[in-house]
């Protein structure tokens, strides 16, 4: 549960990582589409999700965040 205090962060965080992944591939499909790449989309989605996997498993600095 995510007090209320924190509810801003939360959401901020939601919306950050949403809306740079949406860029990131839309980028990088437009990219792979100028370079000739037939259905530029299903080419990354492979890649994306285990970028995406290998990201979320790794540790990390989060906990070196926290206040």
């Amino acid at each position: 549960m995510v007090a209320d205090a924190d509810r801003p962060a939360y959401a901020e965080a939601i919306a950050t990582a949403t809306e740079f992944s949406r860029s990131i591939v839309r980028q990088a499909s437009d990219l792979l589409a100028s370079a000739g790449v037939e259905n530029p989309r299903a080419f990354l989605s492979t890649i994306v999700h285990s970028s995406v996997d290998q990201a979320l498993a790794d540790p990390g600095d989060a906990a070196d965040l926290k206040p």
